[in-house]
């Protein structure tokens, strides 16, 4: 991020930095003003809310096989923006949104807004005026982040009421009935769920994969995979990715590749040994 602070208001400030939705709007039953408040939150490097129809080639490939999928994971979907055309046009038993950060929680004291992630880490601050994005997970480099972490290192408010923040869109869960949501880290748990299609995009290619992460991802994504799974990885960074692998009698097999394939290469490798 060029710069972790934010205006919320016209001032002079704002001539040079786009005016940002409030935090307030968290705790908003209306799904616009909702989902326009989620679209500003961040947690690490990644912002919760992505582009409808982010992944249009992965989806069209998928919509072309026509199969009718009974339980369908969608690992790291965030608030499941990107994840829309897929959830509206395929045929499943259960569609899982699944994220680490699912759960936010937000504290407010008179004008003063505070957003926390589920072990209490502060990703957020609001006043009246403007919004700062932390840096408590350490991934930026940022000079001023790092000084706004020092700031506001404090554990005043890990012990507080907060109110808890469901981070998905509002009408993602409006589409479908068979919607279901679940926190899930690819990286840490196992996950033991018959699924007939895994879904990882935008997750694995700015990780630095030694074997040990290797090896857990790997079992973790043979443990939830049914016989004939289809498996899914890809981004699009500078344009949309997509290696498809099939589980097939306990083995991982090359499927389909879109624009040559993940740029997770040393992942699919892996995979496939």
């Amino acid at each position: 991020m060029l710069c972790p602070i934010k205006p919320i208001k016209s001032n002079l400030f704002s001539l040079f930095i786009n005016i940002q939705p409030s935090l307030k709007g968290l705790l908003d039953n209306k799904s616009y003003i909702f989902n326009n408040s989620l679209s500003s939150v961040r947690i690490g490097k990644t912002f919760k809310t992505s582009s409808i129809n982010r992944i249009p080639l992965t989806s069209s490939y998928i919509f072309s096989l026509k199969r009718n999928f009974k339980k369908i994971h969608d690992i790291g979907s965030s608030d499941g923006t990107s994840s829309y055309e897929l959830i509206k046009n395929l045929k499943f038993d259960e569609y899982i949104l699944m994220d680490k950060y699912l759960y936010l929680y937000l504290f407010q004291n008179e004008n003063k807004i505070y957003l926390f992630d589920h072990l209490n880490n502060l990703h957020m601050y609001e006043n009246d005026n403007y919004k700062l994005y932390l840096d408590p997970l350490h991934q930026s480099n940022s000079i001023t982040e790092i000084i706004l972490n020092l700031i506001f290192k404090s554990d005043k408010l890990v012990n507080i009421n907060k109110s808890e923040i469901l981070c998905i869109n509002k009408e993602i869960l409006k589409l479908n009935k068979n919607i279901k949501y679940e926190v899930y880290d690819l990286f840490e748990e196992p996950l033991y769920k018959n699924s007939d299609l895994i879904l990882i995009t935008n997750l694995i290619h700015n990780l630095k994969l030694n074997k040990k992460t290797l090896a857990k991802i790997k079992k973790n994504i043979l443990n939830m995979a049914s016989d004939n799974c289809l498996i899914a990885i890809g981004e699009n960074t500078d344009k949309e990715r997509t290696t498809f692998l099939r589980y097939r009698n306990n083995n991982l097999f090359y499927y389909h590749s879109i624009n040559g394939g993940s740029v997770s290469k040393k992942f699919i490798k892996y995979l496939l040994k």
